[in-house]
C-alpha cells in the first residue's frame, strides 16, 4: 500500500541555516498523505460526499539528515495499520540512493465532517486503498 513521488527541494523550503526547515517536512508528509488518498480514489470531493475527513492526533518524526536546495528526494508513504477509527501512516523522505533523511509516523483519526467527532473508517475506503496497492 505504498505511494511514492519525487520532489526537488526549492529555495522556499530553506531556512536561515541553509537546510530544509523542519516545518516543510511536515508539509511534505501531509502532501504525501493527500496524494496517496487521491490516487486511491479518495480526493477531497469524495470525502465531502462521504461526510468524512481525517484529522491528525499525533506526529512522531525523526530528522536523520539534512536536505538542501536542489536536492532530489523520494517521498514514500503507506498505511501501516488501522483501528476502527484511526490509521497509522508512515512517511519516509529519502535520497535517491535510498538513505533516509526523515521518517514520520502519523496517527490520523477519521471523523464525521459535520461534527468533527471520530467515526468508523468506511470499509470502502480500506478496500480502495488495498485495490490501489494491488495496482
Amino acid at each position: 500500500m505504498r505511494h511514492t513521488f519525487e520532489h526537488v527541494v526549492d529555495q522556499s523550503a530553506i531556512d536561515a541555516y541553509g537546510h530544509v526547515n523542519n516545518l516543510v517536512y511536515i508539509q511534505w508528509v501531509l502532501e504525501a498523505a493527500t496524494r496517496h488518498s487521491s490516487a486511491a480514489g479518495w480526493d477531497e470531493a469524495r470525502y465531502a460526499r462521504e461526510n468524512g475527513a481525517w484529522i491528525i492526533r499525533r506526529h512522531e518524526i525523526d530528522y536523520l539528515r539534512q536536505a538542501r536546495e536542489g536536492d532530489s528526494l523520494v517521498i514514500e508513504t503507506w498505511v501501516e495499520s488501522y483501528t476502527r477509527i484511526t490509521a497509522l501512516r508512515v512517511t519516509e523522505i529519502r535520497e535517491p540512493s535510498g538513505e533516509c533523511i526523515c521518517r514520520c509516523k502519523t496517527t490520523w483519526v477519521y471523523v464525521a465532517r459535520s461534527t468533527l467527532r471520530p467515526t468508523r473508517i468506511p470499509e470502502a475506503l480500506r478496500l480502495d486503498f488495498e485495490a490501489h496497492a494491488a495496482g
